[in-house]
């Protein structure tokens, strides 16, 4: 126990959702959602070229002297990384040119909100980690006393439900079109 009935855990819920909002109130919301794009759109990027251009990678493998597998492997890794690098300096103007204009201060509290509602993420995935490899006959006092976890717990199941739903539907192709239902 901390203070009172708050246990370290609370305090790390609190702890890790403010930092990660004060720091992304500095960046702002535009750049934070722009930063996610960019990191979603390079990767993809390489793929295409993995999955795409594996007759290019073929093309050049004899002229590098190495087998087509890793010639394509680093032509998808050099294509991804040109993006992200293209992106992220897009990102930075575009995000820059929010923050020095009237809405400035609008996308910064925002971002503050945002890194709240991320932070708070973050602690519940470890959360929920926990939760699903230490029996609860041997969690530690910190974790069971916490005056946070029925919130953990609460949005765990929710947060499991959903992605069920969405990993079920992506294994099947789309067949699942019935709604997550919430346990509990």
């Amino acid at each position: 126990m901390i203070f009172g009935q708050f246990t370290y855990l609370d305090a790390a819920l609190v702890g890790v959702a403010l930092l990660s909002g004060l720091l992304a109130m500095n960046r702002g919301l535009s750049r934070e959602l722009l930063s996610i794009l960019s990191w979603i759109l390079g990767p993809l990027a390489g793929l295409y070229v993995w999955f795409h251009q594996a007759s290019l990678a073929a093309d050049m493998a004899p002229q590098v002297g190495m087998p087509p597998v890793v010639v394509q492997a680093g032509l998808a890794a050099i294509v991804g990384l040109i993006v992200l690098v293209v992106l992220h300096l897009i990102t930075m103007h575009i995000s820059d040119t929010i923050q020095d204009s009237r809405v400035g201060l609008i996308d910064r509290v925002l971002g503050f909100l945002f890194g709240i509602g991320r932070g708070f993420v973050l602690v519940l995935i470890l959360f929920m980690g926990y939760q699903k490899f230490v029996p609860e006959k041997d969690q530690h006092l910190i974790v069971t006393k916490a005056q946070s976890r029925p919130m953990l717990e609460s949005s765990g199941r929710s947060l499991e439900t959903t992605l069920t739903w969405f990993y079920d539907r992506l294994l099947n192709r789309g067949s699942g079109d019935q709604q997550p239902q919430q346990q509990g």
